[in-house]
Order: structure tokens, then sequence, then C-alpha cells
């Protein structure tokens, strides 16, 4: 599932997004104007938004670990857009390809887990902060210290 403009409110439950991530067994689907029915999911969700997801209730670990975040470098203020960018990545659509088809072998050999990098274990601690001001609190060494003292 793609998400291209996630809003930024607090999810009130996570509940169907960490069973969607997580599923192991088939899961109740419904297209539009159909019954629904029992299929395995294989796919996961892409958001792309301008912050990163909020859980309002869930507390727990069990939602931000489900996530990897990776975030964008900002657009220098003298780029210019490129209408043509579609044709640019069609004429390069084999090598494309092969880099998706590479990375798909390396998930495999991987059994499935991803590799997340230091930066996007970074962008977690992040988000977490960004959502409990307690985490900040507790490193804050102006208010609170840990030791003998």
């Amino acid at each position: 599932m793609l998400d291209d403009d996630m809003q930024m409110n607090a999810l009130p439950s996570t509940g169907y997004i960490k069973n969607l991530i997580t599923a192991k067994i088939p899961i109740d689907v419904e297209a539009k104007g159909q019954q629904s029915r029992q299929a395995d999911i294989y796919a996961r969700f892409i958001c792309f938004g301008n912050g990163s997801p909020k859980a309002l209730y869930d507390k727990s670990d069990g939602f931000s670990r489900r996530l990897i975040i990776l975030r964008t470098k900002t657009v220098p203020p003298d780029r210019i857009p490129d209408p043509n960018i579609t044709d640019k990545f069609i004429a390069e659509k084999e090598k494309i390809f092969c880099w998706i088809f590479k990375g798909l072998q390396r998930l495999i050999a991987n059994n499935f887990l991803f590799s997340v990098s230091e930066k996007a274990r970074s962008n977690l601690a992040d988000m977490l902060s960004e959502n409990c001001n307690i985490i900040d609190f507790l490193s804050d060494n102006h208010y609170i210290m840990f030791g003998k003292e």
C-alpha cells in the first residue's frame, strides 16, 4: 500500500497497521462494493509525508519497532524541477529493475529482514523523542542526573 500524503495527526489506533505489517495468517480484505474474503498479505506500507507517524495511545514499542523512517534531503533553493524526469526513469527502467531485483535477493538472503542503517535508527529515535517528551526530560542533565548522588 502506498500513501503519498500521510496525515500528520496522531493515530487513535495502531492495531490495523501492526496486523498488516506482521500478519502471518490470512486477514479479512474487502474491495469496494464486494463481499469481504480472507487473503494472505505480502505487501508492506510505504507512506510519504511531511513528518513522522505518531500513535495517540499506543506507547509500547509494538508500533515503533515496525517502522523504518527514511528522510529525504532538503531541496536546494537553486534546484530547477525537471519536467522530463519520468522519461529519464523510463529510459533507465532496466537498470532500475536490476537494482530493485538485487535488493530483493539481498532481502531474501537476509530472511526478509530489512537492513536498518544508523541514520534510520536515529530517525526512529528522533520520532520517539518527538512523540514523548519524557525521553528528552530524562536525558536532560539540568533536571535529572543519574549516579551515586
